[in-house]
């Protein structure tokens, strides 16, 4: 399952070349989680890609449907399926991942527990399925990053990566933004996650269309390197529809 932190572990250890992660759901928006990862390691992103997410809710072959009373996933699943579960009086439970608590339920011999999971996933692992569209919303997509410790920018790129914190300033956000617009460059995207252990410091993440062989693009990435109080560049790649 993409979703589990232990992707970047393996990254990181140098036993994948690549990583895969989840950015942000339509449903229920950023993966604060990814954005937490992003800040904590060296890596920078290859491609984006949108993928339409369909969650079911499964449980056991011999196990009641009206029998379950609790049902186990990653948080983001249980989100995007909160209508399903409140409707149906079901108590939602954290889980690392998807698939790892499909796996749980399978090999479980509590009768009174189920999961939200891909319909591909309850069926490889022979549970029955209750519901095949358990989302609050349709269509819901989920946009993923792949990632690695190299920096791979093919010709076409058109959307930058940066993150940055802004001098604790008055204005001083405002006044980064405001470089984008003077240059031309159209803003697609900010998130801010704040820096544990600071007085209320955040560091943004902000996504802009242009490729850094640019020459705006270039000398305005040059000038947030050198005026911000912490910059990195996280990557120049397209994303895949």
């Amino acid at each position: 399952d993409s979703t589990s932190p232990t992707t970047s572990g393996k990254w990181e250890s140098g036993r994948a070349d690549f990583g895969i992660l989840p950015l942000e759901n339509s449903t229920v928006g950023t993966i604060e989680e990814t954005y937490s990862l992003l800040s904590r390691y060296d890596l920078y992103i290859n491609c984006v890609i949108k993928v339409p997410i369909t969650h079911c809710f499964a449980v056991k072959q011999d196990t009641d449907p009206e029998r379950v009373t609790r049902v186990y996933s990653k948080k983001e699943a249980l989100d995007q399926c909160s209508i399903y579960l409140k409707e149906h009086r079901l108590q939602p439970v954290e889980y690392s991942n998807t698939a790892l608590a499909a796996q749980m339920v399978k090999d479980s011999t509590d009768g009174e527990i189920g999961c939200i999971c891909s319909k591909e996933c309850a069926q490889r692992l022979g549970l029955k399925i209750v519901e095949e569209r358990a989302a609050d919303a349709y269509p819901n997509y989920t946009r993923f990053i792949c990632f690695s410790k190299s920096l791979l920018v093919p010709a076409d790129a058109d959307k930058i990566t940066v993150s940055f914190s802004t001098p604790h300033t008055p204005g001083g956000l405002y006044r980064t933004l405001t470089k984008f617009a003077v240059n031309g460059l159209n803003l697609t995207k900010i998130v801010s996650m704040p820096i544990a252990g600071q007085d209320f410091d955040a560091t943004f993440f902000l996504d802009f269309e242009g490729n850094c062989s640019n020459e705006k693009v270039s000398a305005l990435l040059g000038d947030l390197s050198m005026s911000m109080k912490y910059f990195r560049f996280l990557g120049n790649f397209c994303e895949i529809q």
